[in-house]
């Protein structure tokens, strides 16, 4: 199994990245930056209160343009809810925007599952809300996560897994895949790896309603995309561990330190030819 600290990929670097861009930080704890109307943010604020979100059903939206700029700028979390970018709000302030525009006003910042799980259960800095404006625990979203995503836990160990590597993880969907993974994040760089996510049981047998198949074709149509795109493909196994309950967020949740992850890295495979050449033999 080859590792992603040894397989340094070749990013290619986005061709105009704006100067204030170049001092985001890692996580969203604390800033001296400027928001979208031009005014310092305020560290005491930023230590002690949390971003407040709203779960729509499909993902956590967050409508404050200070909280927009505090994870865009620290982390590089979420994306803009009518732009495949940050909000333009982000986008624009520093430079050609003094005052948020119209637009950067109605553009919200959309957070993955992942993003806003990590964001509450790990940094303890977003409130999410339901629309009704009642506050959503952990648990609550917990199970409100898993109904819309099957394997939630499968894909929050991942998402754990990259962070920890240094990796900024944006959502896949536009390619086929789960992640993307990107060096210091999409405003620097392509993203360089295609993630598919693959859960795996105690036993070592893949879940028979495991969302990817990779086998014949598809695998090929992944391959394909992933060269045309100048990425690389990455197929994640999330090994659940043994005596948990798979279907048990709240007990999965727990013991994330028992989960194991293997990495492999698929080169491109002819099927046609290999099963030409397989029926020539037999």
């Amino acid at each position: 199994m080859e590792d992603l600290r040894f397989l340094p990929p070749i990013a290619k670097p986005k061709k105009f990245t704006p100067r204030n861009w170049s001092t985001v930080d890692p996580l969203p704890l604390s800033s001296n930056q400027t928001n979208c109307a031009g005014t310092s943010y305020d560290v005491k604020r930023d230590l002690e209160s949390n971003v407040v979100g709203f779960f729509t059903g499909l993902s956590i939206e967050v409508w404050d343009t200070k909280d927009i700029g505090r994870l865009c700028r620290g982390g590089c979390f979420g994306q803009g809810t009518l732009s495949r970018s940050f909000p333009a709000c982000v986008r624009g302030f520093g430079f050609t925007e003094t005052q948020p525009s119209v637009q950067s006003k109605e553009e919200n910042l959309a957070l993955s599952f992942e993003e806003a799980y990590f964001l509450l259960h790990e940094l303890r800095c977003l409130e999410v809300q339901a629309l009704d404006e009642s506050v959503l625990d952990e648990f609550q979203l917990l199970e409100k996560f898993t109904k819309v995503k099957r394997f939630f836990i499968a894909h929050y160990v991942a998402f754990m897994y990259f962070r920890a590597k240094n990796w900024i993880v944006k959502s896949g969907i536009k390619f086929g895949g789960d992640f993307l993974l990107y060096q210091r994040g999409p405003q620097f760089y392509h993203a360089s790896y295609i993630v598919l996510v693959q859960p795996i049981q105690s036993n070592g047998e893949k879940f028979s309603n495991s969302v990817h198949y990779l086998e014949n074709y598809d695998f090929q149509c992944f391959n394909r995309i992933a060269e045309t795109t100048a990425k690389h493909l990455l197929v994640l196994e999330v090994h659940f561990p043994k005596n948990i309950d798979p279907y048990n967020p709240v007990q999965c949740i727990g013991s994330l330190d028992k989960f194991a992850v293997s990495e492999i890295f698929p080169s491109h495979h002819n099927y046609l030819a290999a099963r030409t050449s397989h029926q020539s033999k037999s």
